[in-house]
């Protein structure tokens, strides 16, 4: 079990593999191919840089671009399960999704769906909105198919799953407590370039204070943590309890109880 540890530094976040909701400029031009800066407004983002794509409910994207910023997109009007329909794609003038002022797209097939508002937002908003994402579409499969979880790249067998709001315990380096959460050290290398996380949980925590090792653990088995029903964070000590009155060495042989994890986002540079 990873013991405590404090952070030293933040490294950048590499990114992830492309999502499968892919960008159209309405108006082709050479000029479309260039890299771009300057977005026409605040509530802009350049679809070309996308680099995932979550919908969270029948109105809302979570969108992840290369640079790590992310963004919520609102919709005009209900349209569920867009992402998973056949070749979905965000369009927008000269590859731009601009929220009021813009005339962007979400559209499949015959499918459209007007862009009512864009937004940026943070790391931890992101993995909230991703977690829904995550949990509405678990929620459709049959159970069975959640018993095993394999971690590839940025896939678990039976639903999604990404480093942006999900951390592979097995790469555990360190931890420590910090206030209600827990901040964990991982390997970048396998956690998608990200080495701290912030892991947080449901209800103040005692154990995370007195205890020296911690384990997560996943309710429906394997390594990915991300805040899923029955994830938690088990704590013990490292050592023997040494000359203690009978009562307290009893309260040693106690197997921890936990604590509920709600949410797990990495930490990244400012």
């Amino acid at each position: 079990m990873p013991r405590r540890s404090l952070p030293l530094a933040l490294s950048l976040a590499c990114a992830l593999a492309a999502a499968g909701l892919h960008a159209r400029a309405e108006t082709p031009t050479r000029a479309r191919h260039a890299a771009r800066t300057t977005a026409p407004a605040a509530d802009c983002f350049d679809a070309r840089r996308m680099r995932e794509a979550f919908q969270s409910d029948a109105r809302t994207l979570a969108i992840r671009l290369d640079d790590e910023s992310r963004w919520r997109v609102a919709l005009r009007q209900d349209c569920p399960g867009m992402l998973r329909s056949p070749h979905p794609r965000l369009t927008g003038p000269q590859g731009w999704i601009c929220g009021a002022s813009g005339d962007a797209r979400l559209e499949s097939g015959d499918r459209q769906c007007a862009v009512a508002a864009v937004e940026r937002i943070d790391a931890r908003d992101y993995a909230g909105l991703a977690l829904n994402a995550d949990r509405a579409l678990s929620a459709t499969r049959a159970p069975d198919e959640l018993d095993t979880i394999e971690v590839r790249a940025t896939k678990r067998r039976g639903f999604q799953a990404s480093h942006s709001y999900c951390l592979d315990a097995r790469y555990m380096r360190g931890w420590h407590d910090d206030g209600n959460d827990l901040i964990v050290e991982v390997s970048p290398v396998r956690n998608g370039g990200n080495r701290y996380y912030r892991v947080e949980l449901g209800s103040p925590c005692a154990e995370s204070a007195r205890m020296s090792e911690m384990h997560l653990e996943s309710r429906i088995g394997g390594h990915v943590i991300c805040g899923n029903a029955g994830d938690r964070a088990r704590f013990s000590h490292d050592d023997s309890p040494g000359p203690l009155l009978r009562s307290d060495a009893e309260q040693w042989r106690i197997p921890s109880a936990g604590c509920v994890v709600s949410r797990v986002y990495p930490i990244l540079p400012e």
